[in-house]
């Protein structure tokens, strides 16, 4: 799990660098997965709820989704904007 800020690409990029608890399997979630991050997002914690986050599903080559975890939607946006990280692992 990561809150940073990241363009799309340094996002993604995360997903090679980040290691917590001795774990290196941590990826960026998808659209779908983001959603159930957010309808649990009080059992979770950690969230902004004034923010967005990032997804792995792209839509191009320069946009992909994004989840509001304000009002709890999705939406699309060019990778080169900045936007938080929440890193996932499989369970």
């Amino acid at each position: 799990m990561l809150l940073k800020e990241k363009d799309y690409f340094g996002a993604a990029n995360l997903t090679n660098q980040y290691e917590l608890d001795n774990y290196r399997d941590w990826y960026l979630p998808n659209i779908n997965e983001l959603y159930c991050l957010y309808k649990n997002r009080t059992k979770i914690g950690n969230f902004s709820d004034d923010l967005y986050y990032w997804s792995s599903t792209e839509i191009n080559e320069n946009e992909s989704y994004c989840f509001d975890f304000k009002y709890g939607s999705k939406f699309s946006e060019f990778k080169s904007n900045l936007f938080r990280v929440r890193l996932v692992r499989k369970f």
